[in-house]
């Protein structure tokens, strides 16, 4: 996993919070727009993508008003991710932050099974299990951040 700076990490997560709040807001102007993150086998304190993450979409609870949440999968496999993923978007969870090429796959087989959810997954692409090529869907970005940035 690459070292990264926990303030691009936190700047990066907050700007993509905002953009996507902007875009969601109703016409009365309120949302009811709930972000959820899911972590690797690390914790929302481990100095790491989780930490940086959870600390901008506090941020961004803070400033935008969204409502937020965090799960912790109890193992570190594409099911256990997607399994997570999927108890958030069941909970009403339209945003959905992964940090971590851990997510690649997760993240691959859950962009198609809920089209209407937003994945972001920092630090990689969604992909099948057998491939390397990123394909994100429509519904999917992909942040990363160049090696010399860490």
């Amino acid at each position: 996993m690459r070292n990264l700076n926990l303030k691009t990490v936190l700047k990066t997560a907050v700007l993509v919070l905002s953009a996507v709040f902007i875009c969601s807001c109703s016409k009365s102007g309120k949302t009811a727009m709930k972000v959820g993150m899911v972590t690797d086998a690390g914790t929302i304190d481990d100095k790491s993508f989780n930490q940086g993450t959870w600390e901008g979409i506090v941020r961004a609870e803070k400033e935008l008003g969204v409502e937020i949440k965090y799960l912790k999968p109890v193992g570190t496999t594409e099911a256990d991710y997607v399994k997570e993923i999927s108890n958030l978007y069941d909970s009403g969870y339209k945003l959905i932050i992964c940090p971590g090429f851990k997510f690649e796959t997760a993240i691959f087989k859950t962009q198609t099974k809920y089209p209407d959810a937003k994945l972001v997954i920092i630090d990689g692409n969604a992909h099948p299990a057998d491939s390397y090529d990123a394909q994100n869907g429509p519904n999917t970005i992909g942040i990363s951040f160049a090696e010399q940035e860490a």
